[in-house]
C-alpha cells in the first residue's frame, strides 16, 4: 500500500506545490508560535513586586528604548512647581474706590425722589446691600445731601485710592506661602504688565490696610454737621476691598503648557543588561522597567503581531528554499524529505522552548558560559546532525539557514 508520501510525489506538480506550501504554512506557524513564547520568556521571566528579593537575575533580550512615565511625571511636576502663581492687581480706573464712590453718588442723585418714602426707602437698602454701608438715619439724610459729598470725594482720594494703588490682599500669610513656594507673579490689570512679587511686604494685608485706614480718618465728631465724619469713616471702610486675586485660569493655562512642554523622559535598557540581579530588592526602579517590559511583553502577543511574524518568516523561509532548490544541487527533497526538515526544525524549536531554563541554571552555574550559547546551540546542533544522517549536507544546509534566520530575526 503506497504511503501518503508516494501519492503526493506521484500527483502533478501543481498539486505538489500546494502540498508543500500548505507545509511550509504550517511549519512557519508553529516555528513563530514558539518563538514568540521564547521573546515573552526572554523579556520578563519572572514577576516582582516591589520589596520582594529577586530569585532569578532578569536580562534584556535587545536594546529597548521607551518612556518612563513616572519619571515623565516627576518632570512634569517638576515644571509645574517652577511656574510662578499668578495674582491680579485690578487698578483699573473705574475700580478705585473714588469712582466707585461717585457712581454710588450718582445713583443717590438720580434715583432720590423728593416726597416719596417708599422709593426713598429702597434707594437706602439698595445702597446698603450693594456696598455693604451701615446707614443710620442720620447718616442717610447726610449722603443725601451734595454739600457733605466734597469732603467724602476729598477723603476717598486721599485715604483709600492710594492703599489699593499699591495692593490689597485677603490673608498675607496665604500670600507668603504661595510666594515661598512657588514665587508670584503680578499683574496689573490697567496696564497688562506682569513683574514678580519679591516680598509680601510688597502688598497690603486687609488687616493692615484697615489700620492705615483708620490711622488716616479724620477724628470723631469734629466734622460739621454733627455725623459727617462718621458717615465718612463708614463709607471710607466699606470702600476698601482687596483687589489683589489669584487668577486661577492664566496659572492653569502657564501649568498646562509648562506640562505639555516637557520633554518626555526615556531611559535605554541595553542587551544583555541585568535589569534586576538575584537576591537583589526590588527597588521602585526596578519596578518601573519589569512594567515597561511587561507592556512590552504583552504588545508582542495577539492576532496582528502574529500574523505579521508568519508573513515575515513565510517570506524568507521560501525565499531559502526557491534559492536551494535551483542553486544548490545536493538539495532536491520529496516530500517526505521536506516533512522531515520541517519536524525537526520544529523540534528545534521547542528543545529551544525547554532549553531556556536549563541555559539560565548553567550560566548562573559557569559565569564563563552564556546563557543564550547553551539555549540556542543545542537543539540545533542536535537537529543538524539528525538530518546529516538521514538527508545529507544539503539539507543541513537549508536546515540551518532557516534556523539562523528565524531566530535572529525573532529573539535577536
Amino acid at each position: 500500500m503506497e504511503s501518503i508520501f508516494e501519492k503526493i510525489d506521484e500527483e502533478n506538480i501543481k498539486n505538489q506545490n500546494l502540498w508543500r506550501a500548505g507545509l511550509l504554512f504550517i511549519t512557519c506557524a508553529l516555528s513563530i508560535a514558539i518563538l514568540t513564547s521564547v521573546v515573552t520568556d526572554f523579556v520578563v521571566p519572572f514577576e516582582y513586586r516591589i520589596g520582594e528579593i529577586a530569585r532569578h537575575s532578569v536580562l534584556a533580550p535587545r536594546d529597548f528604548i521607551f518612556e518612563d512615565v513616572i519619571g515623565t511625571e516627576q518632570r512634569k511636576a517638576e515644571a509645574e512647581s517652577s511656574i510662578p502663581r499668578v495674582f491680579v492687581l485690578d487698578d483699573r480706573p473705574q475700580s478705585r474706590p473714588s469712582t466707585r464712590l461717585n457712581r454710588m453718588l450718582e445713583e443717590i442723585r438720580v434715583s432720590t425722589l423728593p416726597g416719596n418714602a417708599e422709593q426713598d426707602a429702597k434707594l437706602r437698602a439698595r445702597i446698603a446691600e450693594h456696598y455693604n454701608l451701615p446707614l443710620s438715619d442720620t447718616g442717610w439724610e447726610l449722603l443725601r445731601d451734595p454739600t457733605s459729598w466734597p469732603l467724602l470725594r476729598e477723603t476717598v482720594e486721599r485715604v483709600v485710592d492710594p492703599v489699593l494703588e499699591k495692593g490689597v490682599f485677603s490673608g498675607k500669610r496665604a500670600l507668603a506661602t504661595t510666594l515661598s513656594k512657588y514665587g508670584v507673579t503680578m499683574t496689573r490689570r490697567s496696564t497688562g504688565v506682569s513683574k514678580p512679587l519679591v516680598s509680601p511686604e510688597s502688598v497690603y494685608d486687609l488687616n493692615d490696610a484697615t489700620e492705615i485706614l483708620e490711622a488716616s480718618l479724620p477724628a470723631m465728631d469734629m466734622g460739621v454737621p454733627t455725623g459727617l465724619d462718621k458717615l465718612v469713616a463708614d463709607v471710607c471702610r466699606a470702600l476698601l476691598k482687596p483687589n489683589l486675586t489669584f487668577d486661577s485660569q492664566e496659572t492653569g493655562r502657564r501649568i498646562r503648557d509648562a506640562r505639555s512642554d516637557t520633554e518626555p523622559m526615556f531611559f535605554q535598557v541595553r542587551k544583555g543588561e541585568v535589569i534586576v540581579g538575584e537576591g537583589e530588592r526590588i527597588s521602585r526602579a526596578h519596578a518601573r522597567k519589569l512594567d515597561q517590559l511587561e507592556k512590552l511583553r504583552a504588545g508582542l502577543g495577539g492576532l496582528h503581531s502574529f500574523a505579521g511574524y508568519l508573513i515575515l518568516a513565510l517570506l524568507l523561509t521560501s525565499t531559502v528554499y526557491i534559492f536551494f532548490f535551483k542553486f544548490v544541487d545536493e538539495f532536491k527533497p520529496n516530500f517526505r524529505d521536506l516533512t522531515m526538515i520541517a519536524v525537526t526544525l520544529v523540534a528545534s524549536f521547542i528543545a529551544l522552548r525547554l532549553m531556556t531554563t536549563v541555559g539560565t541554571a548553567v550560566s548562573a552555574s559557569f559565569p564563563a558560559v552564556g546563557a543564550n550559547a547553551v539555549t540556542l546551540a543545542t537543539p540545533f546542533a542536535i537537529g543538524g546532525i539528525v538530518l546529516q544522517l538521514t538527508l545529507g549536507p544539503g539539507a543541513v544546509l537549508f536546515f540551518t539557514m532557516i534556523c539562523a534566520l528565524l531566530t535572529g530575526v525573532f529573539l535577536q
